[in-house]
């Protein structure tokens, strides 16, 4: 596997309506004090609930408690015109992309999300290259939710948040992403 990519700043991931933005602990505090808000608020602004559920056939094996970035009907909600408005400080999900998850996550991303600019595009990634960078992006998943990871995954737990508006999901053991 050889992959090119190069960020452009087209603002086209940014644009996406559907999937969700998940923020660490640290990317929330982040967010909030470039905002000049305070955590609460800032979540009651920006954010929503995400509860994910992992089944193996009826049976739930794990779920998750996560804070994701609000959209609009035309994407993110930091998004100016098709630039980001929190470039400095945006999260990690946005700021590793495409290098999360896996190998095989790149790839589904480079053949799915044929909507983004840089694809094709700039220096060359070796297949050793990518696992060097996921690795990276791993180290800095487990270092920004480290308080998260400690409290179960479960994010109520960090902020108080309330769980009855949240958005759920369910995911079949047989569709992870291993990381």
């Amino acid at each position: 596997m050889e992959l090119k990519f190069e960020c452009t700043q087209c603002g086209k991931c940014c644009h996406q309506p559907s999937g969700h933005t998940v923020l660490s602990p640290v990317d929330v505090r982040r967010l909030a004090t470039s905002l000049r808000s305070d955590v609460k608020k800032f979540i009651d602004s920006y954010c929503y609930l995400l509860r994910t559920r992992i089944v193996e056939g009826s049976k739930e094996i794990f779920e998750t408690w996560d804070l994701c970035l609000r959209k609009s009907n035309t994407g993110c909600v930091f998004i100016n015109e098709k630039l980001c408005g929190v470039q400095d400080v945006k999260p990690l999900t946005c700021r590793a992309f495409p290098f999360l998850g896996n190998v095989d996550y790149v790839k589904l991303c480079m053949e799915e999300q044929n909507y983004c600019e840089g694809f094709g595009r700039g220096k060359s990634f070796s297949e050793r290259q990518v696992e060097l960078e996921l690795s990276k992006n791993r180290r800095a998943f487990l270092d920004d939710n480290e308080e998260l990871i400690i409290n179960n995954m479960d994010i109520r737990k960090i902020f108080d948040v309330s769980s009855s508006n949240c958005v759920e999901e369910v995911i079949s053991d047989d569709k992870l992403v291993l990381f």
